[in-house]
């Protein structure tokens, strides 16, 4: 179960699941409850959103630039407002010091996970489509 992909945006519907109550609205993130019965993960890939707020950013005096993240069971890739991007194998690179994009294959594999990035945007709604000039 470790390997499954999540986020805490999954957390909502997987409690409202194991409750068994149905959401108000729909939720961004997806049930984890099969995963949890079960110890098997069907999820491809888990997404991640950090806007950072100024109340934040005021307080602590630290900016932490916002950024849309995929991980799969094996990578894991950042697009940060900048455009700036990261991807890194998690399984081999756990403290994430080898940015991949730079390797030979890292492009590919960043290619078809921002592609992934962008369709799940699309779903959501997510106002982060503006600001990296995606339709």
């Amino acid at each position: 179960m470790a390997e499954a992909p999540a986020a805490s945006v999954d957390l909502p519907a997987t409690w409202l699941d194991l409750a068994g109550l149905k959401p108000a609205a729909p939720l961004a993130g997806k049930s984890l409850s099969q995963t949890l019965r079960t110890g098997k993960g069907s999820a491809e890939a888990a997404f991640s959103v950090w806007d950072d707020g100024s109340d934040t950013a005021l307080t602590t005096r630290q900016i932490v630039e916002p950024y849309r993240l995929v991980r799969t069971r094996r990578h894991k890739y950042i697009l940060w407002e900048s455009r700036r991007e990261a991807l890194y194998d998690w399984q081999a690179d756990p403290g994430e010091q080898r940015d991949l994009l730079a390797e030979t294959g890292g492009r590919k594999i960043a290619s078809g996970l921002r592609e992934r990035l962008a369709a799940r945007m699309r779903e959501t709604s997510d106002h982060a489509m503006a600001w990296l000039g995606w339709t």
